[in-house]
């Protein structure tokens, strides 16, 4: 059984906070404006630079620019205080070499102490300091191949224009060494974690897709005596059932060339069920909407329940409650990681020493080849068991 979740969660979001003018240093507190564009995953690995500007300005307002539902992510998880959307006029007039950018943008948002843009475009470079930026670090949204950087670390090094001294000099919060910390030998790992109502919201789908028996069974720790199989202890000792008693599984990301066969994600599910005990939610997005069909045909009743097109908050509390996450190179993956899920990414062509999910808990499969259509079902299986 499968519903869409997007409605409701606009529903219950009526009170979000729309970005305002407010004051600039000089009158009053730190306004910090971050630009991140992107997808996903994009998002996601810049949660550390987010993280950072909370830790360096503790009492600054942090206004985000990105995708709406990023920006609610982020407001919930308290590190951001207002955000605008990407595609509002005022941003999209930043792109703009009338001149009138930064002017535009002043007068709906106000002037700021600092901005970090990940946004590399002379237009916007020169709208923004025409807008009072009073600071700016800029950073590539991806690191160049030769790097051999993490994109997570790559992102957080915007700090580094900071810890060089670049930002006003009477920034009284600002230290050089605290930027450095930051910036210099540290490895990004993005974090989210979700408060009880929004943990509650996503027991609350799951028992809607007929899950309640899982629910209780990861609160009172239970297997289902039906399904123990030969490997259900070497799972929990592994770390699975902490929270709950299901598999996610998710078979796309947002290019075909990064998923794993769809049939392994089935004979996956299968062998999840019958020997580990597990029961199995397929999660779909935006990407797969053309395939959804196709997806929920080849799991059919192999997988308990399809959950469609979540909204980001009830889905990062899916995965944060499930025993374990299968996914691609995407960015549920990315995000299950942050969340601190198990997780299992199945990596193909593309580069896990740049783009691999980070977490304490996060185990990759790659084949020599980077070709995905060599990577086995038994692989993923070992990995969930060892």
């Amino acid at each position: 059984m499968g519903t869409d979740t997007t409605d409701r969660a606009d529903k219950v979001e009526k009170t979000e906070k729309e970005a305002r003018p407010g004051r600039c240093r000089r009158s009053g507190r730190v306004r910090v404006l971050v630009l991140r564009s992107g997808a996903l995953g994009d998002f996601v690995l810049t949660l550390p630079v987010l993280s950072g500007v909370r830790r360096i300005f503790p009492q600054a307002e942090v206004i985000l620019v990105t995708r709406s539902a990023f920006g609610r992510l982020a407001r919930i998880l308290g590190l951001a205080d207002r955000t605008v959307s990407e595609d509002s006029p005022e941003v999209v007039r930043l792109y703009s070499d009338s001149g009138e950018g930064g002017r535009a943008f002043r007068e709906a948002h106000g002037a700021f102490d600092l901005a970090l843009s990940f946004v590399l475009s002379p237009n916007v470079r020169r709208n923004l300091l025409a807008a009072g930026v009073a600071a700016l670090s800029e950073r590539s949204p991806k690191p160049h191949p030769s790097s051999g950087l993490h994109a997570a670390d790559h992102l957080l090094a915007v700090m580094n224009g900071l810890a060089r001294g670049r930002g006003p000099a009477d920034f009284g919060e600002l230290g050089s060494a605290a930027c450095g910390e930051l910036a210099t030998g540290s490895r990004a790992v993005p974090r989210l974690t979700l408060g009880e109502e929004h943990s509650a919201r996503a027991e609350a789908v799951l028992c809607e897709h007929g899950l309640a028996a899982a629910v209780r069974q990861a609160h009172d720790g239970g297997v289902p005596s039906s399904r123990r199989g030969g490997q259900v202890s070497k799972f929990t000792r592994w770390g699975g059932g902490a929270t709950g008693r299901y598999l996610a599984l998710h078979p796309g990301s947002g290019s075909p060339r990064k998923n794993w066969p769809l049939g392994r994600f089935v004979d996956l599910a299968r062998r999840a069920r019958e020997e580990l005990g597990l029961n199995v939610v397929v999660l779909t997005g935006p990407a797969e909407a053309e395939r959804r069909q196709e997806i929920e045909g080849a799991f059919g009743s192999v997988a308990d329940a399809f959950l469609r097109t979540p909204d980001l908050v009830t889905l990062a509390g899916v995965l944060a409650q499930s025993s374990a996450y299968v996914g691609n190179d995407s960015g549920v993956t990315h995000l299950a990681a942050a969340a601190g899920a198990r997780v299992v990414a199945v990596f193909g062509p593309t580069d896990p020493g740049v783009w691999a999910p980070r977490g304490e808990r996060v185990a990759v499969v790659r084949h020599e080849s980077g070709r995905l259509e060599s990577v086995g079902v038994e692989e993923v299986v070992s990995l969930l068991c060892g």
